[in-house]
């Protein structure tokens, strides 16, 4: 077993070290949830443009300065396919750059997997772009940014964090604070942020556009009428309830 502690003076603190350090301040883009810091949209052609923006990746910090253009792959001919616009560190080249990992097409295409590794390679969402069939341009942008320098993370359902610890944050898709019990291994509400008209109205959204799983032994309620997108699914277990009122 080892101790170490830095940085010092007179001791060198190794690129590694400060990643260490500084990735514990919380990654993400420097920015509010509904700026235009690094915001992905659609550009001329088959192409994204990406906004001037800031954001930490890992403890590393990356500034761009101006709006960037981004190719996209050419479209399949048969099937849609969704592609994610990320950040991309890679301490072997000393550099952070925007990239886009192109998905596979398919009847319901679903994102690609993020490269998420301790010291090399490590990719962080900014936006999820569905490219049409035989398209020449990208339609749909899905915002995956989420923001450093704020006490309450924000994330979507899809983007929760995946790590067995207790997590705090705003969940976008459901409108509002959630926790992760990892003991339970389970997500639920916590109160406020939701509610409006005094407290009298609990708002929720009338579409799910993302694959939701009850966990066993959990019931859920929404005020109806709800439209499940094409290809997305809700499964409920023999332990548990979804009413729609």
């Amino acid at each position: 077993m080892a101790q170490s502690s830095f940085p010092f003076e007179s001791i060198d603190t190794t690129e590694t070290q400060f990643s260490q350090m500084f990735r514990n301040l919380q990654d993400g883009v420097d920015g509010t949830y509904g700026g235009t810091e690094l915001q992905v949209s659609v550009g001329t052609g088959l192409a994204v443009d990406v906004a001037a923006g800031q954001a930490m990746v890992r403890g590393h910090y990356y500034i761009s300065d101006a709006t960037e253009a981004l190719s996209l792959a050419t479209a399949d001919a048969t099937n849609d396919r969704l592609d994610t616009v990320v950040l991309k560190l890679d301490p072997s080249a000393n550099s952070i750059i925007l990239a886009v990992k192109t998905g596979t097409p398919a009847g319901s295409p679903s994102a690609p997997s993020l490269v998420q590794t301790d010291a090399g390679i490590y990719e962080m969402a900014l936006a999820n772009v569905l490219v049409p069939a035989t398209s020449g341009v990208p339609t749909t942008i899905t915002d995956r940014r989420e923001y450093m320098g704020t006490g309450i993370r924000l994330w979507t359902t899809a983007t929760r964090p995946t790590t067995a610890v207790p997590h705090v944050g705003f969940n976008i898709t459901e409108a509002t604070y959630e926790g992760y019990d990892p003991i339970e291994d389970e997500w639920g509400p916590i109160g406020g942020g939701g509610n409006v008209a005094s407290d009298a109205i609990q708002p929720n959204s009338n579409q799910i556009t993302e694959d939701y799983t009850f966990l066993a032994n959990q019931n859920g309620v929404s005020a109806g009428p709800i439209t499940i997108a094409s290809g997305v699914t809700v499964t409920i277990g023999a332990t548990s309830a979804w009413s729609i009122v």
